[in-house]
């Protein structure tokens, strides 16, 4: 099949190790932050949405940091092998997995380097961030271009847009927040539709 067939699969072939992994470590990092990073929060209980950076959340001096730190450590694992997993089986993401990968090492960096740790945690920031950001404008565009995974490159633009929105109508701290929730989302998003192109691509003859 050609990789511009709309109704071609998105993955490339069958290897359980790397598909069926990869798309759910993506759901599990999207669900794992989601939940660590309140209840982060909470446990400090002065930590105020808009008005505070989540890497403030590491540098706390009660169970917030710890909890924090590991929700970036966990969802940067899982972006990592997803990223592989990408690579590896959608052609079309030959050229934004390897920058996904490295985006992943950032924030897993994120959760080392907390923010007392200067400069060290602004470079791990500036990295995840960055590289992310452009890691997800290659993959929206390629895949937009190769007709596959279409719900993710959806999602992927979906974020930039807003997240760009928020930046010129938003403080930094809700602009940061609003930029995790995209990646979280097309993380989310992208390993399940990853998930059912696999399906797809087993039920071939």
């Amino acid at each position: 099949m050609n990789e511009g067939d709309s109704h071609a699969p998105a993955v490339s072939g069958i290897k359980p190790n790397v598909v069926m992994i990869g798309p759910y470590l993506a759901i599990l990092g999207g669900i794992s932050f989601s939940i660590l990073w309140p209840l982060a929060a909470l446990a400090t209980g002065d930590w105020v949405l808009g008005r505070d950076t989540l890497s403030e959340l590491g540098g706390k001096d009660n169970a917030a940091a710890p909890i924090f730190s590991a929700g970036c450590a966990l969802a940067g694992a899982c972006l990592f092998v997803f990223a592989l997993s990408l690579r590896s089986e959608v052609r079309a993401a030959r050229r934004s997995a390897p920058v996904l990968a490295f985006a992943s090492m950032g924030l897993l960096m994120v959760g080392v380097w907390n923010i007392t740790m200067s400069p060290w945690h602004m470079i791990a920031t500036v990295w995840f961030f960055a590289s992310v950001a452009i890691g997800l404008a290659i993959l929206a565009c390629d895949f937009l271009r190769a007709k596959v995974m279409r719900a993710s490159a959806a999602t992927a633009v979906a974020g930039i847009a807003v997240t760009f929105i928020s930046a010129a109508t938003a403080t930094l701290p809700f602009t940061e927040a609003v930029a995790v929730g995209a990646v979280i989302a097309w993380g989310t998003v992208a390993g399940a539709e990853m998930l059912g192109a696999s399906r797809i691509v087993e039920q071939i003859p």
